[in-house]
């Protein structure tokens, strides 16, 4: 038999909902109350979380016929995720990476949210997709209200770049963060690309868009987010692209008093973020001005004259850095005269040519390079 006690008794510390989610609202904000710190034996067992997870990603990339995550799903579940996603759904799975010895890997401080989904953009092909993700400049048109702030800070080449992004998180409280990435995109064939990213920096912003904006100390914050790693991996088909996003984050942990209330709340905010991202990124591949994907074939305008462009240099004859690794700098490429490959970048006019049996910057061949504007 169960006793039901009906006498009203005064609640314990923290187990009203208002107490709940003040405290909640402490442990995501910056006050110094609640700050967490992010120690090196933290960070050295995410970095061996993530190594783990690494060595399963590279064993799927290196699948034939099964390059997706969602390509190594047993049967029944593959056929009701591929029909979710060609219906207009988005699939998600957390995830828990395990070491050599299948055991599972202990974060001391640290929390890990793990998470892959995947989307399906119809009559997409894969360039118009790669177009999108390297649109950096606009991830604040792509991403909102997530991302609010977004700038490409360098471009070594066409497959790695170095971004920031300011992000904005409203749940109990709204936190704002200033993030550093280094990506790199590598495409394996005409139909499959993968991209990797990695931050290099977060700080939480305090008192954001206001006169007293500031930074707290990277990893001396309230510990909403100190680490985020995101492997995109893309596939096209005959109707459209498959886009999967895994992402590796780590967070402080949650206090043992709030956990059963706070921890739910982090995985459905983690969730959220996911199935987010991935829908927006769908939209803005579907989005007007990219309903025509460009052809890769000759990417210049014909201009009134023709330059010299020697192999290694752009359209003015400047020197082009690391040349010796072959072309560089663009997304559309094309067969050029005398047996050579030359690239083209539409955002700074340059152009150049190399040898498609070498690789090395061994002949002269003449283009027209675009007019300058």
């Amino acid at each position: 038999m169960v006793t039901i006690l009906t006498r009203k008794r005064r609640q314990p510390p923290f187990k009203t909902p208002v107490s709940l989610v003040l405290l909640t609202a402490g442990l995501l904000s910056g006050d110094n109350l609640f700050a967490a710190e992010l120690s090196p034996a933290t960070v050295q067992a995410f970095n061996r979380y993530v190594q783990a997870a690494e060595a399963r990603i590279k064993l799927e990339e290196s699948r034939p016929g099964d390059f997706l995550y969602i390509e190594g799903l047993p049967e029944p579940q593959l056929d009701t995720a591929m029909s979710t996603i060609e219906n207009g759904g988005v699939c998600i799975w957390q995830l828990h990476a395990r070491d050599a010895k299948g055991d599972s890997i202990h974060i001391p401080g640290g929390l890990v949210n793990h998470w892959v989904g995947v989307i399906f953009v119809p009559d997409r092909s894969l360039s118009s997709i790669l177009a999108v993700m390297r649109d950096y400049d606009n991830y604040t048109n792509f991403y909102q209200p997530e991302i609010i702030q977004s700038r490409l800070l360098s471009q070594k080449d066409s497959d790695n770049y170095q971004i920031h992004l300011r992000m904005q998180k409203r749940t109990v409280v709204t936190v704002t963060l200033d993030t550093w990435y280094d990506i790199h995109f590598t495409r394996l064939d005409a139909d499959r690309a993968y991209s990797r990213s990695v931050s290099t920096r977060i700080q939480q912003v305090e008192d954001a868009g206001t006169s007293t904006e500031h930074l707290d100390p990277a990893g001396r914050d309230s510990g909403y987010l100190w680490r985020i790693n995101s492997y995109w991996r893309y596939e096209h088909r005959n109707n459209g692209t498959l886009v999967e996003w895994e992402s590796i984050a780590l967070s402080r942990t949650i206090p043992f008093v709030v956990a059963w209330f706070v921890n739910p709340l982090v995985r459905r905010i983690a969730r959220e973020t996911v199935e987010n991202m991935l829908v927006a990124t769908r939209k803005a591949a579907l989005a007007e001005h990219l309903q025509q994907p460009q052809a890769e074939t000759d990417p210049w305008t014909p201009a009134s004259s023709t330059l010299t462009i020697q192999a290694g240099k752009d359209c003015q004859g400047n020197k082009w850095p690391n040349s010796s690794k072959g072309y560089r700098g663009a997304s559309s490429f094309l067969k050029a005269p005398g047996k050579a490959k030359a690239t083209y970048e539409p955002s700074i006019r340059r152009c150049e040519a190399v040898s498609v049996t070498s690789g090395a910057a061994a002949q002269t061949t003449r283009y027209s390079c675009p007019p300058a504007s």
